[in-house]
């Protein structure tokens, strides 16, 4: 339906794994194809970019696919499918909690998840899309939201690639349609939820130690950058401490699914979710932050202060 070759401009010239311009392509697709087929050609084209990269990696890289997923991978056969068929099931438990169970309408075609073997591979395929970021800050999975929205991730076991997909993939969701607004710290908090629930387990419970680093740590000055989400990009405690918060808070906000539910959908990165936490729940951010880090001026910038008695919480 689409050949890439023949639109001019649809390949990026630039050194490493093929990347078509996908502004081009979208432009092309969009003036020539039928909008009940864009999907149809979205799918062939990321094909053809597939097939392009398959050609570019080490031997034994493949393409596999599901109704939902391209998968680009280095594994066998019946791991493949174990995660085609994990995917599918993340994104259908995904699209019900976030979505009430209605694919969100994205006129793109499937979802790409991209599993790199070598680490050398992965870290320079994240830095062409991410030139400037701090190696330390990436993780072993990102989602690429530059061109066509897609997952890279490092591959080391099974195990812990599903993670991987499973918290990229809300952000991914939460990127083309729940809530394009979304603080980073609310992206991130909800991510692990989702990514703890999978697994059945608390992969982020508290222990004493990293609350007491939580309690050292943070001030007036930075649970700023928290909220704006450049805390997030600081390697070290700051980043490691910003992750851990989130899920923090995010965890308490749970506990009400159904203004959670709201939330999600209404908080805004302008205001880190301020007033939406205000006009939901009734309550400032800054007083899911006091409830476990204790007193402080702990509020988005411009909001009331956090009152003298925390809300309920699980400590």
């Amino acid at each position: 339906m689409v050949g890439l070759s023949e639109i001019e401009g649809a390949w990026m010239e630039m050194p490493g794994l093929p990347r078509p311009a996908w502004p081009v392509v979208t432009r092309w697709i969009r003036r020539n194809i039928e909008q009940d087929n864009w999907e149809e050609a979205y799918d062939s084209a990321v094909m053809q970019w597939l097939e392009a990269m398959v050609a570019g990696l080490s031997p034994g890289y493949e393409i596999h696919e599901s109704p939902n997923f391209f998968i680009l991978a280095a594994q066998s056969e019946e791991d493949a499918i174990a995660l085609l068929k994990f995917a599918e099931r993340t994104h259908r438990d995904l699209m019900r909690h976030l979505c009430g169970g209605e694919d969100e309408k994205t006129w793109t075609g499937r979802h790409v998840i991209l599993l790199f073997n070598e680490p050398e591979v992965y870290a320079d395929y994240v830095a062409s899309h991410s030139p400037g970021e701090d190696e330390q800050t990436i993780g072993l999975a990102v989602m690429i939201n530059r061109g066509y929205i897609h997952t890279a991730a490092q591959y080391t076991y099974l195990e812990e690639a599903q993670r991987c997909i499973a918290h990229e993939h809300v952000h991914t969701l939460i990127h083309l349609g729940v809530n394009r607004k979304m603080p980073r710290w609310l992206h991130e908090g909800l991510a692990q939820l989702v990514e703890s629930a999978v697994f059945g387990s608390r992969s982020h419970a508290m222990d004493a130690m990293t609350a007491s680093r939580h309690r050292s740590f943070w001030n007036r000055d930075n649970i700023q950058q928290f909220w704006s989400g450049d805390s997030f990009n600081v390697p070290g405690d700051s980043s490691e401490l910003s992750y851990n918060l989130a899920v923090v808070i995010a965890r308490v906000m749970a506990e009400a699914p159904d203004a959670y539910a709201d939330f999600i959908r209404e908080a805004h990165r302008d205001d880190a979710g301020e007033s939406a936490a205000q006009d939901i729940y009734g309550k400032s951010l800054g007083d899911y932050a006091f409830a476990f880090l204790g007193p402080g001026d702990w509020a988005p910038q411009g909001a009331d202060p956090a009152p003298d008695t925390p809300p309920d919480s699980e400590g």
